[in-house]
């Protein structure tokens, strides 16, 4: 029987009490299964009202870095599919568009995409690793 694990993945993990670093290195060892999800942090990523204080936050995309960027990280990692989930058909026509474009990044490439990010890490969408 497979074994699956599902676990939150996304650009802002490296730089805080990381999956990636902590956790997805023992699952690809083990074979465990990795089914990525909250890419965009379920839309954190664009403009949204923070859970805290509800004003809304500078948006990642496009402020920072694009969609592309953000799902092509996640495709990067040994994960074994990435559930990136689509609110209506122009965001699954897009993901469907940016698969179709996807080249893996290097692990220089990857880091310069944390870089760009690193200081919003678990301040505004990570609430869980607190």
């Amino acid at each position: 029987m497979l074994q699956t694990c599902q676990m939150p993945i996304n650009v802002l993990d490296p730089s805080y009490n990381s999956f990636i670093k902590k956790v997805l290195p023992t699952l690809t060892k083990r074979k465990v299964g990795v089914l990525a999800m909250k890419a965009l942090s379920n839309g954190r990523f664009f403009t949204k009202p923070d859970p805290v204080d509800g004003r809304p936050d500078e948006p990642l995309i496009p402020t920072r870095i694009t969609t592309a960027e953000a799902l092509h990280f996640v495709w990067s990692l040994p994960v074994s599919v990435l559930i990136s989930g689509a609110d209506n058909t122009k965001q699954l026509q897009q993901n469907i568009e940016t698969a179709r474009s996807f080249t893996k990044l290097n692990d220089q490439q990857r880091e310069h995409l944390v870089d760009k990010v690193a200081d919003l890490s678990h301040k505004r969408v990570e609430y869980y690793k607190a």
